[in-house]
């Protein structure tokens, strides 16, 4: 299984060695490998317009990103493809789903893993996520990095 984990690189780090430092602490526990990117590759969408994988918190154009997810899934539901319950779902409820920006989970300045399964005994639902995302992004230093990171499970 892929995740995408949104890495936390404190303000004045360089991310390449911070990353290089931090995620092999986390090996085996969480991961077995990793790709900065790798299947989300330009997940960020910077206010000046550009997608990357990693930039400043204050840099990250959120409400974009949101309006992507809600152009993508407007155009899967209005396409042909199998994998949507047209019948139990109508468009605005599909659209709604993928609504949320926030990922898999994140690793904090201090080197925390956060996921979605918190204490392991169930995995969080959307809104609660997003909103425990968003959250944790008020609470980043503007001058904080974030590095989307595909760890494979």
């Amino acid at each position: 299984m892929h995740y995408a984990i949104a890495v936390t690189v404190p303000a004045g780090e360089i991310a390449d060695a911070w990353i290089a430092e931090v995620l092999p602490q986390h090996e085996g526990r969480f991961w077995d490998w990793y790709a900065i990117g790798g299947r989300w590759d330009g997940y960020f969408i910077t206010k000046s317009g550009e997608k990357t994988n990693g930039t400043w918190v204050s840099e990250i154009d959120w409400e974009s990103m949101v309006a992507e997810q809600i152009t993508k899934a407007g155009k899967a539901y209005d396409g042909d493809s199998k994998f949507i319950d047209r019948e139990n779902c109508t468009r605005n409820e599909y659209i709604k789903s993928f609504r949320n920006v926030a990922t898999y989970g994140w690793i904090t300045k201090e080197n925390d893993w956060v996921d979605r399964w918190g204490d392991g005994e169930k995995e969080i639902n959307n809104e609660v996520w997003e909103k425990e995302f968003r959250k944790y992004i008020q609470s980043l230093d503007p001058d904080d990095i974030l590095v989307l990171v595909d760890f494979h499970n």
